[in-house]
């Protein structure tokens, strides 16, 4: 029979139920992971992160296994692309020396908040350029 308090790989305060940690320093072991935080529908966030998933993940079945939905998709994603990658139409008129002179057309298209937001804007960068002002 042998003691099991004189061998080096078990210590004299390890018990069954504790791991084996084989002299390694406290900041090596692993600890073990806290259980998650269960979700509950009644909560908002929740339920809105649960939806998302639901709705990623069925999206993501059906690209793999369906070829016209896949299709469909990347038809999509690339005309998405596409049209970030062209150039916004900006609406103002610039002289040959970079000054603003004033904006294209003032129709009901153009005349929205954000046409007038993107116009103040414009005119606080040319007077910026102007004076040269730093922001």
């Amino acid at each position: 029979m042998t003691n099991d308090l004189f061998t080096p790989s078990v210590g004299i305060f390890a018990s069954a139920s504790s791991p084996n940690t084989d002299g390694l320093p406290l900041e090596q072991i692993e600890k073990p992971a806290e259980p998650a935080r269960k979700r509950s529908i009644g909560n908002d966030k929740d339920r809105l992160a649960m939806w998302g998933e639901a709705g990623a993940d069925s999206v993501l079945e059906l690209y793999k296994n369906d070829p016209l939905i896949r299709a469909s998709l990347d038809a999509q994603f690339a005309q998405e692309l596409q049209d970030k990658a062209q150039p916004k139409e900006s609406n103002m008129v610039y002289d040959s020396q970079g000054n603003l002179l004033g904006i294209k057309s003032v129709g009901k298209a153009k005349n929205t908040d954000k046409g007038a937001a993107e116009l103040m804007a414009a005119i606080r960068q040319d007077i910026a350029r102007k004076y040269r002002i730093t922001e």
